[in-house]
């Protein structure tokens, strides 16, 4: 089980470190400025905006493997094995079709409606479309979830007849990353 590569947004990333940046700015403010009683009664809600921005932001990626793709979503982690997968797909994300079910990549999310006016067909030499009359803006290999696409599609290719049959899973994220969201909450509720 090597790991290829690792795909994510990198404006996603940024902006979010950038928001818990001003967040732990405003807790420094807080501690040097303010009152002890000012400092907790706001950490419980930079704590959870905090979380938030790391759940939505920071933690969606893509891992690419030699046996398997995994989609690491906010509240999800999905391991597919390269024949459990029937098409990959980029109208609004990245979105692997299985027989049974569709996952979407947070990381990979497509452009918006006004990116067709900077996409340009020497964009697309050498990417592998499987249908290559309908071309989207959000498969141009410059856009996150064109990108992600290209690589995902490479390997699929490669590997889908390669693999052994392993059954598909999907898994959570522990319960452990609630614990400090909910006393947050319950600090929030009872002071």
């Amino acid at each position: 089980m090597e790991k290829i590569s690792t795909f994510r947004a990198t404006s996603s990333v940024l902006l979010g470190y950038l928001g818990i940046g001003l967040i732990l700015g405003s807790l420094a403010q807080s501690l040097f400025y303010g009152s002890r009683e000012e400092l907790i009664s706001s950490a419980p809600y930079l704590y959870i905006i905090a979380a938030l921005i790391h759940l939505v932001m920071i933690r969606p990626k893509l891992n690419i493997y030699t046996s398997h793709i995994e989609v690491i979503n906010p509240l999800s982690t999905h391991k597919i094995p390269w024949q459990y997968i029937s098409a990959i797909e980029t109208k609004y994300c990245l979105t692997l079709t299985l027989q049974d079910k569709t996952i979407k990549a947070w990381a990979a999310v497509a452009p918006s409606r006004y990116h067709f006016k900077r996409v340009h067909p020497t964009d697309f030499r050498g990417v592998n479309l499987e249908n290559s009359e309908l071309v989207r803006p959000s498969d141009s290999p410059l856009t996150d979830s064109g990108a992600a696409a290209y690589i995902s599609r490479q390997e699929w290719i490669r590997r889908r007849s390669l693999e052994s049959k392993v059954a598909a899973e999907s898994n959570r994220i522990s319960n452990i990353f609630f614990i400090p969201i909910a006393i947050s909450f319950l600090l929030i509720l009872f002071r």
